[in-house]
């Protein structure tokens, strides 16, 4: 008899049916006698036959027979032989699917606040600069800044916990330069003479009305917290729009349990792995990016208006200026 050849066999798992069941398999030979030439194959379900085929012989049995007792198996001809047997099987329980908890591991809508702290502490040379501005990245991603949770049993998400970060300025006239005062203003024109108060005060003028000042030998403190100010303003902008883009690029991403495990820390494990889970860096890096884009921005002064922010800072005290000069000088 020739037998079929065992690779050729059906994988019998994939052709079972719910409850109780059995399988028909057949064989038909090709008419050569080494033993493993031919054809194999099954119709699955309920047994509903290949239609050509003749149903020859029964052999019922209680447990699953993949192969028949060949002496059993009938010929019909060189070119035909069929082989016929049952498996029988009870229910069995199916392969547990890896599932999460969304219980155990839930959700935290609460995460994701970004706190910039902005502090007057940056020490400046008074030598170099009037103001400055230093802006310190948001928390470390290698401490992992992110929250990973069961969005249902078959898959992960994840959302970036709360982040702060700082921006340290400082504001200061160089030494020789004179904050202008309205208590400066009076002295000018009680302690001096009329022609040097008069000339001192359109100084005064014309100093608080142009940025940089043209003597520069008067100005006023006001004006360069004004312009270090807007550039602070436009940082947190820009940082927090970069952030949100993180969150929400982030929180698009579905990662299937299957692939990235049941428990959060091997799922962190996996997402901290950049070859496993590269659509992460990639996303941190646009962020960072970005984030040095804006500082460089504003450290070239880029986009304007911030002569117009130290202007607006020193108008009342031109006006002031304006006053003394009308009242004491005959008017600018």
């Amino acid at each position: 008899q020739n037998q079929p050849n065992p690779q050729q066999a059906p994988d019998k798992t994939k052709m079972r049916t719910a409850g109780h069941g059995y399988c028909v398999y057949y064989f038909q030979n090709d008419g050569v006698t080494d033993g493993y030439d031919g054809d194999f194959w099954a119709d699955a379900g309920d047994c509903h036959l290949v239609p050509e085929v003749v149903v020859i012989a029964q052999r019922p049995t209680t447990s699953p027979t993949f192969w028949p007792t060949w002496s059993e198996v009938p010929e019909l001809g060189p070119l035909r032989t069929f082989v016929y047997w049952e498996s029988h099987w009870e229910d069995e329980e199916e392969v547990t699917e890896l599932r999460c908890s969304p219980q155990q591991y839930p959700d935290f809508p609460s995460t994701g606040s970004y706190t910039i702290n902005v502090n007057r502490t940056l020490p400046i040379n008074p030598e170099q600069y009037w103001g400055t501005v230093q802006a310190t990245p948001p928390n470390d991603f290698s401490d992992w800044a992110m929250h990973a949770y069961c969005a249902n049993p078959t898959t992960w998400r994840v959302r970036v916990r709360d982040w702060e970060s700082e921006i340290r300025w400082g504001a200061i006239l160089l030494p020789e330069v004179i904050q202008v005062t309205v208590l400066g203003m009076a002295r000018l024109v009680n302690d001096h003479g009329a022609d040097e108060a008069c000339t001192e005060l359109r100084t005064m003028y014309a100093d608080l009305g142009s940025v940089p000042p043209p003597s520069p030998k008067y100005y006023m403190v006001q004006a360069i917290e004004a312009h270090e100010r807007l550039h602070i303003s436009r940082m947190k902008t820009g940082f927090r729009r970069a952030f949100d883009k993180l969150k929400t690029t982030l929180a698009a991403l579905e990662f299937p349990v299957a692939d990235y495990g049941v428990d959060e820390n091997t799922v962190v494990a996996n997402l901290k792995d950049a070859t496993k889970t590269p659509r992460i860096p990639q996303a941190i890096i646009e962020f960072n990016t970005t984030y040095d884009q804006i500082t460089e921005e504003e450290k070239a002064h880029s986009r304007g208006g911030y002569g117009e922010a130290a202007l607006a800072a020193m108008l009342p005290y031109r006006s002031m200026v304006a006053g003394f000069l009308d009242a004491h000088c005959g008017g600018l």
